[in-house]
């Protein structure tokens, strides 16, 4: 007998035993092995790294026992489940549900989470059967939630590793999305009224807690992805649109364990985040020394790079093997040469690492583009080009960095080409129109902007430009002290035009205490300008 979507998808909104239980609920620990070890609750995920406990706001008020439903304990390790038997539902108070794009589906006969058999081959068709048009009032990104939502249910039977990945995700990035959490519910459901803040928090919650419990599985399975993603949320740099620091709390170790646990798994994105934490020193033991983890993080760019599946985590491997090879790889502390310095190899390594558009690393591009315009490298290494008989290429050099601002947007592309415009180099022409525009791109660059493309702004609106751009001392301003904040003072440039300006009142007030400051921190950067100021102050 076929049953509703809400029937059936019942269990994925209330995943818990109701009342006494949930209140009982204890933290669980993900082992770093896509096992999540509990103490005996309920939950999937580390409750108290959340900012806000998951609340039980959406759970119907009566419920019966879910002994053989929500999941058992077999040596400490949570097997959850979604679904309830037919008949088990009643509606959610709180979610004044209006409609849905509507589909008609019988249920499973053992929740998938558990582990259990799939649905007959008869259920699986009548599932797919009576599928009505989404309703034309429905959000784009309401729209799309119920994509993602049709095709989970359809693999409910299955658990394809890849669908329910997707769900995750999507459940993830939604959670961070307000007008979704505002207007509709975790089953595709459209509210009929707007939730009251309250209400918001609790529907956000349900939305991470049965993300992450899909996650819990995925993990179990040794599903690769799942364990790159667990270790993306620890290390809080997330390749998904959420608020990194409203699901887990930072934990560098935690985040090292699911790469190396992804990486062993032969997944490119994992290996090439455990190398960059072993470079940069992040979850490492105190006693490791530098050369061994520089020579476990080149182990692990190599692995990446070797990895058959093309990913971005591939192309950046590949992109951090070239940097080796181009400059050379020393421990500092023994003088030991780990990586030798080679050009020609650099130059391969970036070239494979942008040979394919939709896993190319911008940054293989931009360095390349450099090798080729050779006028921009230090002196060192120019001199390592010219030994390796690498040709001067610059028209080359543009192609590549025009391809690299503005197929995949790279904010250092896009300021070297405003920088082309206003110096007239590489073959483009004098123009301040485009050199604005491309600094004004690179500036406004996600995640925080370039901040040599805000310094540069602040240049022209100094000057300002005869029938283009008026002076503007407060923008002047501005844009410099952004550069600042941008770059965390470490741009000796930024630093000594914010210490001109305070000191003679360009775009704000006199402020000679603050001007010394600025100008000390320039001068410790090697600001020769600076160092001259403060001699003479």
């Amino acid at each position: 007998m076929a049953m509703g979507r809400e029937q059936l998808y019942d269990g994925h909104i209330n995943m818990y035993p109701h009342t006494e239980q949930q209140s009982k609920r204890k933290s669980v620990v993900f082992n770093g092995k896509g096992e999540v070890v509990n103490d005996g609750g309920y939950a999937p995920y580390p409750v108290e790294e959340m900012p806000v406990r998951m609340g039980t706001g959406f759970l119907p008020p009566q419920r019966p026992a879910l002994e053989s439903r929500t999941g058992s304990m077999d040596s400490g390790v949570l097997k959850p489940s979604i679904y309830l038997q037919p008949g088990q539902h009643k509606s959610s108070p709180g979610l004044p549900t209006e409609n849905r794009p509507t589909t008609w589906y019988a249920s499973p006969t053992k929740s998938s989470l558990d582990g259990g058999s799939p649905s007959s081959t008869a259920s699986r068709e009548r599932a797919h059967k009576a599928r009505n048009r989404p309703l034309p009032e429905f959000s784009k990104d309401a729209l799309y939630f119920y994509k993602i939502f049709e095709k989970t249910i359809s693999d409910s039977g299955t658990f394809t590793p890849s669908v329910q990945m997707k769900w995750c995700e999507t459940l993830l990035e939604y959670a961070f999305k307000p007008d979704f959490i505002a207007h509709y519910s975790i089953n595709a459901e459209k509210l009929k009224r707007e939730l009251t803040p309250e209400e918001q928090q609790k529907n956000k919650t349900t939305l991470l807690e049965h993300a992450l419990k899909v996650l819990s599985k995925l993990m179990r399975m040794k599903y690769a992805p799942a364990l790159y993603l667990m270790g993306t949320l620890y290390s809080q740099q997330p390749y998904l649109r959420v608020d990194h620091d409203g699901i887990v709390s930072k934990n560098d170790q935690k985040a090292l364990e699911y790469y190396k646990s992804a990486a062993k798994l032969k997944n490119a994105d994992g290996c090439y985040r455990a190398g960059v934490s072993y470079e940069y020193n992040r979850g490492m033991p105190a006693n490791i020394s530098r050369r061994d983890r520089l020579l476990t993080a080149v182990s692990f760019y190599e692995k990446g790079a070797a990895c058959a599946d093309a990913s971005s985590g591939q192309s950046s491997s590949m992109y951090k093997l070239g940097m080796f090879q181009l400059n050379g790889l020393v421990d500092d502390d023994t003088g030991e040469i780990i990586v030798e310095q080679d050009v020609i190899s650099a130059i391969r390594w970036f070239e494979r690492a942008a040979a394919h558009d939709k896993t190319v690393s911008p940054q293989a591009l931009y360095e390349l583009a450099k090798i080729y315009e050779f006028d921009c490298l230090h002196p060192q290494l120019q001199q390592a080009v010219k030994l390796q008989h690498v040709p001067q290429d610059t028209l080359k050099a543009l192609d590549l960095y025009i391809r690299c601002a503005i197929k995949f947007n790279y904010p250092l592309a896009q300021w070297k080409l405003g920088h082309c415009y206003e110096y007239a180099e590489l073959h483009l022409p004098y123009s301040p129109e485009k050199s604005i525009v491309w600094y004004l791109k690179a500036a406004n660059a996600a995640p925080k902007g370039n901040a040599m493309a805000m310094l540069a702004l602040s240049g022209w609106y100094l000057t300002g430009v005869k029938g283009v751009l008026e002076p503007n001392a407060s923008e002047s301003y501005k844009w410099a002290y952004k550069a600042s904040i941008a770059s965390e003072g470490r741009l000796p440039k930024a630093e000594y035009a914010l210490g001109f300006y305070t000191e003679h009142a360009v775009g704000c007030h006199p402020d000679m205490h603050r001007a010394m400051d600025h100008y000390r921190r320039a001068a410790e950067l090697g600001h020769q300008k600076a160092v001259e100021r403060l001699s003479n102050i």
